[in-house]
């Protein structure tokens, strides 16, 4: 019941805020082009510009380095009418040369019945009950000179469910049961409910003419993966970073390139070990993405990130030089750190409205070359997507597909080299996290997952349709009980959502409700019972979802 009223108490509140709030003026002659952005990195705004993208190939975007800050613009006369009136519910003023202006407030606010269900909310987690945050924020532009300062506010119910303690008490009850201690990804975030602040999608950055660089605490986001990219994504909450980028593509002959160049610090969770001498770690990456001349619609791009452990006795130059270094390895021929390298594609076809994208990655060391090429799909990840937008007079269809595999090789886990599953990490224990979160693919380590929806764009907005199946964990099911329940055991999830999403002036509303049934959670019934004839468990979930978004009236103090 408590969980209803939160739930009851937000969606007054929204819409009063609705009630209250003047809409946003649009002016009779106004101008084709729409300013879209990635407000959350995962956001209807966001999906958006991918799909204007499409049908735009006046201002072609690669998608492949995603910081929330992003503003793109389209021309919203080459669209069908009712995604063009969509966008322009989402669409961000102009910004003032000089000045401050209001960024768009968000409110979030999540229920889960059965389980947690956490997937690309950055740093609000989605666990059992409600959850919900409110994001707000002004930015400040002189010049070269630009500053946002949006933080989130959280509040988490954060009800109980079942779970399988870890036993070793050097470590809290609620990390990660199977992967334990070489991964900071708890099971659940403390015994009560929380409430937090976040710093949010803010920043300080100053730009000179292609080039920009600064210190962010934004999301950032790589690769062309919708739903499960593969190096970093929406996750978790952002980290801390200072950075040097490609402020627009530069043309270096043979076709237009960008480049991003970070340096950020990561945090450990409180619930992980009681070491308080490791809980933050660095980690660098660098991007750098070309779109080939004559090659319309075609994106090319490659990334390596590089996380080790941060002490005082850390060597600053060390962790200069990681974005372009190598791991290192021990005696044993193992990587002293955890790195991650990426190679990325995505052809995107106009006026056809088709799309294709890739991601794989390797989590290995680039000085065995060997290594890296035999065997080719050890420690590796893949994505693959599609997606098509289909005309219909005023309206428009789109159909959207997408794969991505994180599981280990089957074929080389007897030949001596060991299990190696992507995320974790026995040398940088935390693996690759933020404050407990997942920093790349939502479905997290050793998982697979296949999605398919198609979206219903008409006068009243944008109706959404899906089917998900998620296998979770597959290194840790074979690594402990694979042996005995065969492919009967896995821990499967199916899911099926709909969704719709409505905007009119200033404001936008998004709600979501889905269903799924999950067989063996988190591996939790597998140790009461060694036959394959075992009665399996099944866990249910309903989920709610409910998103609002107000864009401010164009409020510039000039100076």
């Amino acid at each position: 019941m408590r969980s209803v009223r939160v739930l009851r108490g937000a969606i007054t509140g929204l819409a009063l805020l609705v009630m209250a709030l003047p809409a946003r003026a649009q002016d009779a002659g106004e101008s084709c082009l729409v300013t879209l952005g990635h407000s959350d990195i995962v956001s209807p705004s966001a999906d958006l510009a991918r799909l204007f993208d499409l049908a735009d190939s006046a201002s072609r975007q690669s998608f492949f380095l995603r910081r929330t800050s992003d503003r793109m613009q389209f021309n919203a006369c080459g669209v069908p009418r009712h995604v063009a009136r969509l966008a322009r519910a989402l669409a961000l003023p102009e910004l003032p040369e000089r000045g401050a202006s209001l960024l768009p407030a968000g409110l979030r606010v999540h229920l889960n019945t059965g389980y947690p269900r956490d997937w690309n909310d950055g740093a609000l987690w989605s666990g059992r009950g409600a959850a919900s945050s409110l994001t707000a924020g002004a930015m400040f532009r002189w010049g070269v000179l630009e500053a946002a300062l949006a933080p989130v506010f959280i509040a988490l119910q954060n009800s109980a469910f079942d779970m399988l303690p870890y036993p070793d008490p050097a470590y809290s009850r609620y990390i990660h049961r199977w992967h334990g201690r070489f991964i900071d990804l708890p099971q659940r975030f403390g015994p009560d409910a929380a409430t937090a602040v976040d710093p949010g999608q803010s920043y300080i950055r100053v730009q000179h003419r292609a080039w920009r660089g600064g210190f962010s605490t934004e999301n950032l986001a790589w690769g062309a993966g919708l739903r499960n990219p593969l190096l970093l994504s929406g996750t978790a909450a952002g980290f801390p970073h200072v950075f040097l980028e490609s402020a627009r593509p530069v043309d270096i002959g043979i076709g237009h390139a960008e480049l991003q160049l970070f340096w950020g610090r990561l945090s450990e969770s409180d619930h992980f070990d009681r070491d308080p001498d490791n809980d933050h770690r660095a980690m660098g990456g660098i991007m750098g993405v070309i779109r080939p001349r004559g090659l319309d619609g075609l994106y090319l791009g490659v990334a390596h990130l590089h996380t080790q452990t941060w002490s005082p006795e850390t060597d600053a130059i060390d962790i200069l030089t990681a974005p372009v270094r190598g791991a290192g390895v021990d005696s044993a021929g193992l990587p002293r750190n955890l790195r991650l390298f990426g190679l990325f594609a995505r052809w995107a076809g106009v006026p056809g409205g088709f799309e294709v994208y890739g991601e794989w990655a390797r989590q290995d060391t680039w000085e065995q070359w060997v290594r890296l090429l035999n065997p080719v799909d050890a420690a590796q990840a893949y994505t693959l997507g599609l997606q098509k937008l289909v005309r219909r007079g005023d309206g428009a269809v789109r159909f959207s597909a997408e794969v991505s595999h994180l599981s280990d090789a089957l074929a080389h886990r007897d030949l001596g080299r060991g299990l190696i599953t992507y995320y974790v990490s026995p040398q940088v224990t935390q693996g690759h996290t933020h404050r407990g979160q997942l920093l790349g693919a939502p479905i997290g380590p050793g998982s697979e997952a296949q999605f398919i929806g198609a979206d219903v764009f008409w006068s009243g907005g944008r109706s959404s349709f899906s089917i998900e199946r998620v296998r979770y964990d597959d290194d840790a099911y074979y690594a402990v009980w694979g042996a005995v329940h065969g492919p009967h055991g896995h821990d499967t999830e199916m899911s099926f959502r709909a969704g719709h999403l409505w905007g009119s002036g200033s404001f936008a509303v998004e709600g979501e409700v889905g269903y799924s049934f999950r067989y063996n959670r988190s591996l939790l019934g597998l140790h009461h019972g060694n036959s394959p004839d075992f009665p399996y468990r099944r866990d249910e979930n309903i989920g709610l979802r409910l998103h609002g978004r107000w864009t401010p009236p164009v409020r510039i103090w000039p100076l």
